[in-house]
């Protein structure tokens, strides 16, 4: 049963949950505020040249790098030294929301940070920030805090050089300084008045966040902290997929319509950073065999800051050496592929399809079992995969791609965190089996709100699916080669979208494909010459593209072919005597091509064939609507034919039905003479 829909994820495994499109005038409502990643299309902070999947890696790796560097030195109380000299690294946090500010109100896209305590935002006037700032002067609640205000005390490095509280202090490779002020601020539909945050006045570095950051940690100038009569320190998110970037997450602030049925592990606190969230990370499963690691590796201790915590803003998940050792060499052991590669901090990748297996973090009262959209990244030819975690130094970071797809819940007054998976099997356009596996996906007639590159999405993790049917939207781009993941696929339907390129011949790897269309798009250079290899398809659609070159002879292994429909493209040459051994062939439509020469006497053989339209571009189609026992060796071209250009509407050929079908009588009568 096909249930409400809410995105495309995994398809794009990891946001389905959340919308399908990121509607970025959509208003936040209640205490629901919407989550984008800083490069989706409704962030400002994208980059102005994309970047190749291999850079995209290595940037995101260093970044994630630099941000477990600067967390390991707030629990060791260590200076954080630069990690690649010379390199312009920015550690902001991955995930940003919409904040407002001031009366009236000004909207800010601050990054969503659980390590962190604070709010400040740029404002008017600050060295070194970007161009968006908050304007205080056009507030009329806004005030500046005295060193007499009891929030004063607990900021870092407080100055009273003058009548304001001013404070510095580092983020991430980054300094910033500013004075403490206040504001009404609204989240959502729910207004806060006189919230304490930092207006910043100067930045060095390139670790801060653009448009400012709510710390979403438990300091006392947190947001749990500072609206604690609104959401009694609970809130949850469901982030979206970096892989997925044209979809949305969600922060829902207070226990009201949290999720009941979830499971907790105790939060742990440690003294040398308090307000970070603390675990007790027990055990790691791989398969199903618990792996060996020395107790010491995940042990809490709070006199160092060792242990596990959970982190938004780091990407992948980072475990300190023995214990990464020994997960990555179990990993290994059960993919059993010998030709192990390496790509920057990743040492775990294959150049080959794999099958990985489940990986489980066992936490004091719970269980969490990542699946292969939280483990693997795949490079967007389907060429390279790689288990998305790596080492650390000295602090074990559950990152935010192993948090994606579940809902994690922070109930700081019960001292406790919880996992609950998302059911991608109750969104709409998703049909599951009973083992949850998704095997339909049906999103048709988005239009323009489905607007992505199907090199984007994530194929392996629909290793189940049956039915892709993604008809008249705006998916653009070449369709990419690692759709063979797809290997159960019988039903695939892209037509009326913007796909370009060449058919990819892996394309024909898919052997128990029945239907495939490709209709109105603009697919172009020649049919795949291996496209006979998907024997079990009973109908092709390509009508109305730019596809060049002969028809395949190959074609004459579709021995189920019902179907065949390659009007208004640019095939050239003969018809293959071939196409005379689709027996089953009930339709066959080559109008609006260039093709010459005679049309093969093996057609006779075609005795199901009730509708032909077999000549080139420059005549009008043939139409019959009887079974066809007996055809005459006809030309394909006749001077006494009427023109017709190329890629004819559908109305068209409707207009030209009853004509057609006396033409077809006039040649047929020709030929007999």
């Amino acid at each position: 049963m096909k249930t409400p829909f809410v995105a495309l994820v995994l398809f794009l495994v990891s946001s389905l949950a959340q919308g399908l499109y990121p509607k970025c005038a959509t208003q936040d409502h209640g205490s629901n505020l919407q989550v984008f990643h800083v490069y989706s299309p409704c962030s400002p902070f994208k980059p102005s040249k994309q970047l190749s999947w291999e850079e995209d890696v290595l940037q995101t790796l260093a970044k994630d790098q630099a941000r477990v560097q600067y967390l390991s030195s707030l629990v060791a109380k260590k200076s954080v030294v630069p990690i690649a000299s010379g390199r312009q690294i920015v550690q902001s946090p991955t995930y940003i929301v919409r904040v407002n500010i001031g009366t009236p109100p000004q909207t800010m896209l601050m990054a969503m940070d659980t390590s962190s305590d604070a709010a400040w935002v740029p404002c008017t006037g600050c060295i070194g920030c970007s161009s968006t700032a908050f304007d205080s002067a056009k507030s009329t609640t806004f005030k500046t805090l005295g060193c007499q205000a009891a929030q004063c005390k607990q900021v870092p490095n407080p100055t009273c050089g003058g009548s304001a509280c001013s404070f510095n202090m580092t983020y991430g490779g980054s300094t910033i300084a500013g004075n403490l002020s206040q504001d009404n601020i609204t989240l959502a539909t729910d207004p806060i008045p006189n919230y304490t945050f930092g207006c910043l006045q100067k930045t060095t570095g390139n670790s801060v966040p653009p448009q400012g950051l709510l710390g979403l940690g438990r300091g006392p100038l947190s947001l749990l902290s500072q609206s604690q009569n609104f959401y009694q320190s609970t809130f949850s998110y469901c982030l979206p997929s970096f892989k997925s970037l044209n979809f949305s997450g969600s922060l829902r602030l207070g226990p009201t319509g949290q999720p009941l049925r979830i499971k907790y592990t105790p939060l742990l606190k440690n003294p040398r950073k308090p307000s970070l969230y603390y675990v007790n990370l027990v055990a790691i499963r791989v398969g199903r065999k618990i792996v060996d690691i020395p107790p010491n590796a995940l042990a809490f201790n709070p006199s160092t800051g060792a242990g596990t915590i959970i982190d938004s803003g780091t990407v992948f998940t980072r475990l300190v050496q023995p214990a990464y050792v020994a997960v990555r060499d179990e990993f290994r052991r059960r993919v059993r592929v010998a030709n192990v590669t390496s790509l920057g901090g990743f040492d775990t990748c294959y150049s080959v399809p794999i099958v990985a297996p489940t990986i489980t973090l066992m936490f004091s009262g719970m269980n969490v079992s990542l699946p292969q959209d939280n483990l693997l990244i795949h490079s967007t030819a389907g060429g390279i995969t790689c288990l998305a975690m790596a080492s650390a130094p000295a602090l074990n970071v559950i990152a935010n791609m192993q948090q994606q797809n579940h809902r994690v819940l922070f109930d700081v007054p019960n001292s406790r965190v919880g996992f609950a998976r998302s059911n991608h099997c109750n969104w709409v356009g998703i049909t599951c089996n009973s083992a949850g596996s998704a095997t339909d996906l049906s999103l048709a007639e988005y239009g323009s709100r489905l607007r992505v590159t199907l090199c984007d999405l994530d194929f392996l993790s629909f290793h189940n699916l049956t039915r892709l049917h993604l008809p008249n939207n705006s998916l653009y781009g070449p369709s990419p080669s690692h759709i063979r993941y797809l290997s159960k696929l019988i039903f695939l339907n892209l037509s009326f979208n913007n796909l370009s390129g060449n058919i990819p011949f892996e394309i024909c790897l898919l052997t128990r494909l029945q239907l495939f269309s490709l209709e109105s798009n603009k697919i172009n250079g020649p049919m795949p010459p291996n496209i006979g290899n998907m024997t079990s398809v009973s109908g092709i659609y390509f009508s109305d593209n730019y596809l060049s070159g002969p028809i395949p002879a190959s074609v004459g292994n579709f021995r189920n072919w019902i179907w065949l429909d390659l009007y208004g493209n640019y095939l050239s040459g003969s018809i293959p005597n071939e196409i005379g051994l689709l027996e089953s062939l009930f339709v066959l439509h080559l109008l609006g091509n260039n093709l010459t020469g005679a049309i093969p006497i093996s057609i006779a053989n075609l005795t199901n064939l009730a509708v032909l339209w077999p000549h080139s571009s420059n005549v009008h189609q043939y139409y019959c609507f009887a079974i066809i026992t007996q055809w005459p060796q006809w030309s394909v071209t006749g001077e006494f034919m009427p023109q017709r250009s190329t890629h004819s509407s559908q109305g068209d050929q409707q207009q030209f039905v009853q004509s057609d079908a006396i033409e077809f009588e006039k040649l047929q009568k020709l030929n007999q003479s």
